[in-house]
């Protein structure tokens, strides 16, 4: 099937915040996100007087999302996915618990659900929200955008950028957690060629056995006779001979 990549464009509304001279914020640095990968165009400029929430868009009408907000239709992308503030003079991402991941310069602040501690960003960052995962031939992008941080010299104009694109359920947040992370897909390959050469340990291979059988050097129904429960009793724990409890796999 031919993969299809979802689309989307960037629907903008500005409102301008109202001037105090007198404010100690006007030295309040302002931030600039700029799209890698095509999720929209331009520059999103915002004040950082106030918390930045990235997330899902689910309904351009619903009146619930914060006035500082950046948010995408993509299914990578937890409703409440990250928030950006300035805190002591220093600006900060914080993971708040989405599923796929938010990541600064290749690096996941948290594990899924987890919500991550204050992760200091610099001018020229690359912030990339959830992983690219195909679901039936559609490729889910992540949001993939550099960071410019400017020091304040005045109010700036405040955005509420909503990405439009597909259809997005306002249930709870889908486990689309379908990393692409090389550091991840190794590990449990090993984790799994362990458990294999553990289980395989003493035991012909399967493709061994088929041979001999199609040979006629094995009898098909002496294999039914062998115990399986030692092999099984490899994976329980130390001085237990009791097999292990069936796994939970995730549901996707």
């Amino acid at each position: 099937m031919a993969e299809r990549k979802q689309s989307v464009t960037l629907d903008m509304i500005e409102t301008h915040a109202p001037p105090s001279p007198d404010s100690p914020d006007s030295e309040t640095p302002s931030i600039s996100f700029i799209s890698l990968n095509g999720a929209f165009k331009g520059r999103r400029v915002f004040t950082l007087d106030a918390p930045i929430y990235l997330g899902r868009q689910i309904d351009n009408t619903d009146g619930l999302n914060p006035v500082n907000a950046l948010r995408f239709p993509a299914k990578v992308v937890s409703r409440q996915h990250a928030l950006i503030q300035f805190k002591n003079g220093k600006v900060y991402l914080q993971d708040t618990k989405s599923s796929s991941g938010t990541f600064l310069n290749g690096h996941r602040l948290s594990a899924q659900a987890q919500e991550s501690a204050l992760t200091e960003i610099h001018d020229g960052d690359i912030l990339k929200l959830g992983e690219d995962c195909d679901v039936n031939g559609v490729l889910h992008s992540s949001i993939v955008m550099k960071v410019e941080t400017k020091s304040g010299s005045g109010k700036a104009d405040v955005e509420v950028s909503n990405v439009e694109g597909e259809d997005v359920s306002d249930d709870e947040d889908e486990y689309l957690d379908f990393s692409t992370d090389p550091t991840v897909k190794n590990h449990v390959d090993l984790e799994f060629q362990a458990m294999w050469a553990l289980l395989m340990d003493g035991i012909e291979p399967p493709l061994t056995r088929l041979q001999a059988i199609i040979d006629g050097r094995l009898d098909p129904t002496a294999i039914m006779s062998e115990p399986t429960i030692p092999a099984l009793s490899r994976l329980a724990p130390s001085g237990k001979g009791s097999s292990p409890e069936p796994s939970r796999m995730a549901r996707v």
